[in-house]
């Protein structure tokens, strides 16, 4: 259930909750008409939609096969560390060129990427190998 509120001071004017498909508005002593409703329901949308994220670009990974798992970002350098599980390797994706510049192998069954940058400037790879 997705609840949505509009507040005038402390206490909700209007709370709109999407259940099941279906739309429950529960207003307080403040009268609305429906065109009010209808309204307040498309700046909700309008709002989502503003928050929702947005494909921005696509990478591939050649070689890769099988289940990715957690990522880690390197901020400051732009790329990205993909654990790929399936493929025991860890990918390292420049974002800016949008290709992957190193692919890492030896590990088995690859979990995770924790980058730590600034004065640490330190990569942790988690994997069953220890």
């Amino acid at each position: 259930m997705k609840i949505y509120a509009k507040k005038s001071g402390a206490a909700p004017l209007a709370i709109m909750a999407i259940f099941g498909g279906l739309l429950v508005t529960a207003a307080s002593a403040q009268k609305t008409t429906p065109a009010q409703e209808q309204k307040s329901i498309e700046e909700s949308q309008a709002a989502k939609e503003k928050r929702a994220l947005k494909l921005v670009q696509t990478i591939s990974l050649p070689g890769v096969v099988g289940r990715l798992d957690h990522m880690g970002v390197d901020l400051e350098q732009k790329r990205l560390f993909v654990a790929a599980v399936d493929n025991n390797t860890l990918e390292v994706v420049d974002l800016t060129a949008g290709n992957v510049i190193k692919s890492l192998q030896g590990f088995r069954d690859t979990q995770d990427a924790l980058f730590l940058g600034g004065d640490f400037n330190k990569l942790f790879v988690s994997s069953l190998d220890g």
